[in-house]
This record gives C-alpha cells, sequence and structure tokens, in this order.
C-alpha cells in the first residue's frame, strides 16, 4: 500500500511538472518582466533593512507596477508562467544579477566609494 502511494504521488509530481502553462492574456514581456523582478527584490531588500512601514512598502510597490505600466495581479501572472520555464528563468535571474552589478560597478566607478543605499536607478521615486 506505502508503495502505491508513493507511485501514484511520485507520477502525480513529475505529470505536474510537465505541464508547460499556456501565457496568461497580457503577458509582461522578458525585459519589463526582468526590470520589474529586480525593482521588487531591491524593495524587499530594502524592506528588510530599513525601519519602513507597510504603508510605505506598498506605496513603493505600486510605484514599481505604475512606472511599467503594469498590475501586481499581470506580474504574478506572468510570474508563475516564467517560473515554470527553468532554464530559461534561470537565464532571466542571471540576467537580473548582471543588471544589478553592472549597475553597482558604474556606481562605484562614478563615486569611488561602494554605495549600499537603495539602487536609484530602479527605485527612482519622491
Amino acid at each position: 500500500m506505502k508503495q502505491f502511494l508513493f507511485v501514484l504521488a511520485a507520477s502525480l509530481l513529475l505529470g505536474s511538472c510537465s505541464l508547460k502553462p499556456k501565457p496568461p492574456p497580457h503577458l509582461i514581456d522578458e525585459d519589463t518582466y526582468v526590470d520589474v523582478l529586480i525593482e521588487l527584490q531591491l524593495l524587499k531588500a530594502y524592506q528588510k533593512n530599513s525601519t519602513a512601514d507597510s504603508s510605505t512598502v506598498d506605496s513603493l510597490m505600486q510605484g514599481i507596477f505604475q512606472k511599467y505600466n503594469v498590475t501586481k495581479k499581470q506580474f504574478e501572472k506572468s510570474h508563475f508562467y516564467y517560473q515554470n520555464q527553468l532554464k530559461t528563468q534561470t537565464a532571466r535571474i542571471d540576467k537580473a544579477i548582471d543588471r544589478l552589478r553592472e549597475d553597482r560597478t558604474l556606481k562605484k566607478d562614478s563615486a569611488g566609494t561602494d554605495s549600499s543605499s537603495l539602487n536609484q536607478k530602479y527605485l527612482n521615486y519622491k
């Protein structure tokens, strides 16, 4: 009985992994998706390392979505779709990391020092 349950669970898991979701309506293009993903991760880091209250963080998040003319729901659906493409999602994440590294290097070169402040290239709200 235990073997049967294990085989059943394994087949359901493997079967569900092979299903490719359809692109959602209003799928965010990959470059915009990467930009929004970067900014949301920066916002998460900012929230973790500051005393910002949730209303400030929510306001900044809404600003990110407005900046790229996408909705939170549209981003979530696009994120779910892109995450289910493991190889290409890894490439998108690598692209995001490269952009952040490049920006940090440019910031170091222009300021002469390393700045740990929130990346203003991506979060330029007042």
